[in-house]
């Protein structure tokens, strides 16, 4: 349809009708008033006249066509609208049915998702309140469990106190006896331990004693003592003739010295330092002469660091008597120097002691003298106190027989030694030397000697160190509250372990 009228109709034009005056025709019958013979008409007028009679007679249907037509045309139209607007009416009836339909669908869904979630709240209430119900039985359950248990451990606990009490009523007899009989044996195995410490307390002092012969111990003193004059005649002396030997070793040695500078308390800086030196001294062995002037150059630093910088720091006694005991296990002969030095610089470490009263004596028990004037005692006790440190690092780190002068053999007969001597030649420096290697080496001394290695502590923080604080020493003081640390405390107050 094309705006509601049907699409199989054309749109009809009406030509408008021709505005020609029609001729007036007389009626049949027709008498004029004035009575008179029509003209009489040529064939043409004739034709002419019927023609346009013909004209106003089609026009004439025509017209009539056309008002037909159009009231059809208006019926089809007035039956269109009516069509359309029932058509209209019809579809917004439709409409309306359809949103009142969707309105009740959803309506109905949403009362239905109210239903199912009321359904589900009712569930979930049902199944806690359930829950809650079973809970509460299984407390209760549990309750009547606890009271039941709690009443039969109390009958049992009563029954075993009263059996306890029975036990007791029986046992206590023989315990007054027993005690008695404790008290006595106490008694008695005190007295015994008593003796027996005394006892053990002689055979220590003697079995050190043993170790203290005054004549093989200066013997000892003096054939190191002739190392040095050897190594000075021998090695110095000769290389010092030889300029361009002296003056390529020259070159090595302050390396060497760089490197025992750059020493620390960190194992990796150790091993570091230590194949840094065996580097450099290493590929000299093919020149003997320039070998052992290092060698002896490396004994002397060692000893030099061990006055100067455990002083300061006794810890580092531990990178440095490690270096050295890693250098002698790598350089051949280095023993011979390394021994020769430490004697000359503390002849403690060979358990001699000689009087100070002489210079001789006192070059041999290692004093220094700048400008003819000798050190301070303090000085010289720092020295020695350092030294010593290294010297009992280096004996307890080589768990061999090799290196006589470092090993535990060389520290337990340094300890007996320095136990018995004479009293009339102790001093402050005795105790010094005792209490710095005590720090360094006493706790592994104990795991290699144990309990011989105690009754030397015993001897050493008791009588001995009673004597070097009756005699106004006060590294005996310090020595004896290391024994008391050791004895009440079990604690060694060793040095502080390198890092790792």
């Amino acid at each position: 349809m094309r705006f509601g009228l049907p699409t199989s109709h054309d749109v009809a034009f009406i030509p408008k009708p021709a505005s020609k005056p029609l001729p007036s025709v007389a009626p049949k019958g027709f008498t004029p008033d004035v009575l008179s013979t029509p003209p009489k008409q040529s064939t043409s007028q004739i034709l002419s006249e019927s023609l346009i009679q013909l004209d106003n007679l089609y026009i004439s249907d025509l017209s009539s066509s056309i008002k037909k037509k159009s009231s059809q045309w208006e019926k089809y139209l007035e039956n269109s609208t009516r069509l359309v607007n029932s058509t209209l009416t019809f579809l917004d009836d439709e409409l309306d049915r359809g949103i009142r339909a969707s309105q009740s669908e959803v309506k109905r869904i949403v009362e239905n998702q109210i239903r199912l979630r009321e359904e589900e709240r009712q569930r979930l209430l049902a199944i806690e309140q359930e829950r809650q119900r079973k809970a509460k039985e299984e407390m209760e359950r549990k309750r009547r469990q606890q009271e039941e248990e709690k009443k039969r451990i109390e009958e049992q606990k009563k029954l075993a106190e009263q059996k306890k009490l029975a036990e007791e009523k029986k046992l206590a007899e023989e315990q007054r006896i027993k005690k008695e009989k404790e008290e006595k044996e106490k008694e008695e195995k005190k007295k015994e331990e008593e003796l027996k410490l005394k006892a053990q307390k002689e055979a220590a002092s003697k079995k050190a004693s043993a170790f203290a012969n005054p004549i093989e111990i200066e013997k000892t003193l003096l054939k190191y003592r002739q190392d040095i004059q050897d190594i000075k005649t021998h090695i110095v002396g000769e290389l010092d003739k030889d300029k361009e030997l002296k003056k390529s070793v020259g070159v090595i040695k302050r390396k060497v010295n760089v490197k025992l500078g750059q020493l620390s308390n960190s194992y990796r800086q150790l091993q570091t330092v230590t194949n840094d030196v065996l580097t450099l001294v290493q590929p000299t062995t093919s020149q003997p002469l320039a070998y052992k002037w290092l060698l002896n150059f490396i004994s002397k630093a060692i000893v030099s660091q061990a006055e100067t910088e455990v002083t300061v720091k006794p810890a580092a006694a531990l990178p440095l008597g490690r270096l050295a005991y890693n250098l002698l296990c790598n350089l051949d002969g280095l023993d011979y120097y390394l021994s020769a030095r430490f004697v000359k610089k503390c002849c403690l470490v060979i358990g001699y002691t000689g009087t100070i009263d002489t210079e001789e004596g006192r070059v041999r028990m290692g004093w220094k003298r700048n400008d003819e004037k000798w050190e301070t005692e303090v000085k010289y006790e720092e020295r020695i106190g350092g030294i010593l440190s290294v010297w009992a690092v280096v004996g307890w780190v080589n768990q061999t027989p090799n290196f006589p002068l470092f090993n535990m053999k060389a520290e337990w007969r340094f300890l007996a030694r320095l136990l018995n001597t004479k009293q009339e030649l102790l001093a402050d420096v005795h105790f010094v030397a005792a209490c710095n290697w005590w720090e360094a080496a006493a706790e592994k001394f104990y795991q290699d000697f144990g309990a011989q290695a105690k009754k030397l502590f015993m001897v050493a923080v008791s009588d001995w160190a009673a004597l070097g604080t009756k005699k106004g020493f006060p590294a005996a003081t310090r020595l004896h509250i290391l024994g008391e640390d050791l004895f009440t405390k079990n604690k060694f107050n060793a040095l502080k372990e390198m890092e790792r």
